[in-house]
């Protein structure tokens, strides 16, 4: 019997030992410093979050006025949070390719935050090509996935779930093999963000100690590697530029 591991994902994994409530106000700091500097100024924009979970980044997004915003996640559990305690109705229960593959120019930018981890790898590459068709000329995708030459990859191995966790040359390689353009690629590290003295002392100790060991130690293994981005995560911006003068690479339906 096969297991359905996200029909119960949030009460086995997302919310357990946390307060439901602050997992979602904790998220604002982050969303501020390393997403919102990437979205569209225009609050009339098109944005649909693929994996939305409980919602917390829609919630945001309506919070500081943008009106078109939707959201789709496969588990009925972070959906029906995202509707009950957040107020949410913009959001659906779906798999994220039968959602988006359909799709032709409508979206300005697309989230695709802590997903690509979870899919198999054909699954991974077809549905970044269908984000690509899907955004609009000069529309952005941004992407957030574990970091697998951060020290120890924590968040590879915190869920049963996924299944693995990227470099820059990775996620330039799933990107390019979607249609994405290397020169339209960016990759950014997401240290600690310093809201309220917790996250004040982690990020002046991610910056003044952590980060010069972490590079030294791999500048002396391996040189300077990944761009240098150490962080647990890693975030990837690919915009979709309007003259494709990059030549996708047909590939087999059912193996990549």
């Amino acid at each position: 019997m096969k297991i359905d591991y996200y029909k119960h994902y949030a009460s086995t994994h997302k919310f357990v030992g946390y307060d439901e409530i602050k997992i979602t106000s904790k998220t604002i700091g982050y969303f501020m410093n390393a997403l919102l500097p990437h979205l569209p100024r225009s609050k009339k924009a098109q944005i649909v979050d693929i994996g939305c979970g409980n919602g917390r980044y829609l919630n945001i997004l309506r919070e500081i006025g943008y009106q078109n915003i939707y959201g789709v996640d496969i588990s009925e559990e972070q959906v029906s949070y995202a509707r009950e305690r957040l107020g949410t109705d913009k959001v659906e229960v779906s798999d994220a390719l039968k959602f988006i593959e359909n799709k032709n120019q409508e979206y300005d930018a697309i989230l695709i935050i802590d997903l690509l981890e979870h899919l198999e790898l054909d699954y991974s590459i077809k549905l970044i090509r269908a984000v690509r068709n899907a955004l609009k000329d000069n529309g952005i995708v941004i992407m957030q996935v574990p970091n697998s030459i951060s020290p120890l990859s924590p968040y590879l191995y915190g869920d049963i779930t996924h299944k693995r966790a990227y470099m820059t040359t990775s996620m330039n390689q799933s990107l390019l093999l979607g249609g994405f353009n290397e020169k339209d690629i960016s990759h950014y590290a997401l240290p600690p963000v310093p809201t309220g003295l917790m996250g004040s002392i982690r990020f002046l100790f991610w910056h003044l100690l952590f980060y010069p060991l972490i590079s030294t130690y791999l500048f002396f293994t391996i040189g300077r590697y990944n761009r240098g981005i150490y962080t647990a995560n890693m975030l990837t911006v690919a915009k979709k530029c309007p003259i494709d003068l990059h030549v996708t690479i047909d590939l087999p339906d059912a193996v990549i």
